[in-house]
């Protein structure tokens, strides 16, 4: 092979496919991609963004590629995102499918010439075999997806990823399957979707961008009730309607509260929100230590099962922040303005300050907002050749430390506040209090609704 080898040309010329939609199955092999298509065509694709590699290689939009007089529509199926670190063997057993030749090579996996040059029947079958096995495992995995989001989810049928339109990582299939699931909730999914968008924010770095603002404002502006929404999307003849609903948006109604959200913010203090309070394990007797049976306090599926009890909250929260040149107010006084509108456990306020006493309670993130930026912004530098690096936007770079006369862009929630008042002396109470509040994101009693339906109601109108 050499770096004109283009193989999708050749069979495609060969076959005289009438299909014009190609679905490229790989497992995080680019040499493989560059041998389909050619060096030079997937150069130029790489440099122009039309193929990326992150999680896994992928395409964000499909591709043209010309064959002869015919045009294909090409698609990257990298199926790397759904196998977090581990390889494609690993994904084949979670689906129920056994490679049988995947093994027959380890002893040459560093040297393959000298294993086809010794075995050349078995590396054939090896060599084959990832390329049999592919289409096979990528069935399954669509298959189980639907099932979870069918019988055991409660999306309906035909809502369900199929082997087009699934999406290929891992973090990107849960959040799509909750924004399905959530579009049931509701009596009518179009209004659902609707309401999503109204709140959302459009990507401004989409091609179309100026079209989608125009049909932003025309749909938000023209459809205020649920009656001339529902005609208007019966009949099928409002164009920039359609296109609201098409359109490129960054952040929908649900991910204005997140932590890709927040980090992306700058210039403004509202960034910190972005700052998640994990890893209570930290050895605080660094000089003591035993030699004995312990048991792993990190209980399997203690998780999962907490999340199921979360109350999910959907709509836009209410932001307190400040730029660099405001003064910032105590959390004392902020409590005593909004406390009596927070609803419990949907709050989080981040505060910093010294103390005279000791505590062991708020942990301390000694993080600048340049750092929690680069996390959302900054990934231009990041060694995408690393397969041990940090991809987790949430993962911030920064010490979470535990300073007991010093509190530093710690968090304070609801149990944090209950547990402070029922232990803290007042004197320890008063000094907490008094604390400066960097940032705070609440959902409040005062926009709270008693249904879905009532909730979409109240956005569209």
């Amino acid at each position: 092979m050499s770096y004109e080898t283009d193989l999708l040309s050749i069979v495609l010329e060969r076959v005289n496919s009438k299909h014009k939609n190609i679905r490229l199955l790989m497992f995080y092999s680019p040499k493989d991609l560059e041998y389909s298509m050619g060096w030079e065509k997937i150069r130029k694709l790489y440099l122009s963004g039309a193929v990326q590699q992150k999680r896994n290689i992928s395409t964000p939009q499909p591709i043209t590629l010309q064959v002869g007089d015919r045009s294909y529509s090409l698609s990257i199926k990298d199926m790397k995102g759904w196998s977090g670190t581990g390889g494609l063997q690993s994904l084949a057993k979670s689906v129920g499918f056994e490679m049988t030749a995947k093994s027959e090579m380890d002893d040459y996996k560093s040297r393959m010439r000298d294993g086809l040059e010794a075995m050349p029947a078995i590396f054939a079958a090896y060599a084959m075999g990832d390329v049999d096995d592919l289409h096979e495992i990528y069935k399954a995995f669509v298959e189980l997806v639907r099932w979870v989001q069918a019988d055991i989810i409660g999306i309906p049928v035909e809502d369900c990823f199929t082997e087009d339109n699934i999406p290929m990582t891992t973090g990107s299939l849960v959040a799509a399957t909750l924004l399905k699931w959530l579009h049931t909730q509701g009596t009518n999914k179009e209004l659902m979707q609707f309401a999503m968008r109204k709140l959302g924010l459009l990507d401004t770095s989409a091609s179309n961008y100026d079209y989608s603002l125009k049909a932003y404002l025309h749909a938000t502006s023209t459809y205020r009730t649920l009656e001339s929404l529902e005609i208007a999307l019966l009949s099928g003849q409002d164009k920039l309607l359609e296109q609201f609903y098409k359109a490129k948006y960054k952040y929908l109604a649900i991910s204005q509260a997140s932590v890709n959200y927040f980090a992306g913010v700058t210039c403004d203090s509202a960034a910190f929100s972005a700052i998640v309070q994990g890893g209570r394990c930290n050895n605080e007797r660094p000089s003591e230590y035993v030699c004995r049976i312990g048991a792993d306090i990190d209980l399997q599926s203690c998780y999962g099962s907490a999340l199921r009890a979360f109350v999910y909250p959907l709509g836009l929260p209410t932001v307190w922040s400040y730029r660099p040149n405001q003064k910032r107010p105590t959390l004392r006084k902020w409590l005593a303005k909004y406390e009596d509108n927070l609803v419990d456990n949907l709050w989080t306020a981040t505060v910093s300050g010294d103390l005279t006493f000791a505590q062991d309670l708020i942990y301390s993130k000694l993080v600048t907002q340049y750092q929690i930026n680069h996390a959302a912004l900054g990934d231009w530098d990041k060694n995408y050749n690393d397969d041990h690096r940090d991809d987790d936007i949430a993962h911030i770079a920064g010490e979470l430390a535990l300073i007991r006369k010093q509190i530093r862009n710690g968090i304070i929630t609801t149990d944090i506040l209950k547990t402070l008042k029922s232990v803290a002396t007042n004197n320890e109470i008063k000094q907490l209090l008094d604390m400066e509040l960097i940032c705070a994101v609440a959902y409040q009693t005062s926009d709270q609704v008693s249904s879905v339906d009532e909730w979409i109601a109240a956005v569209i109108a």
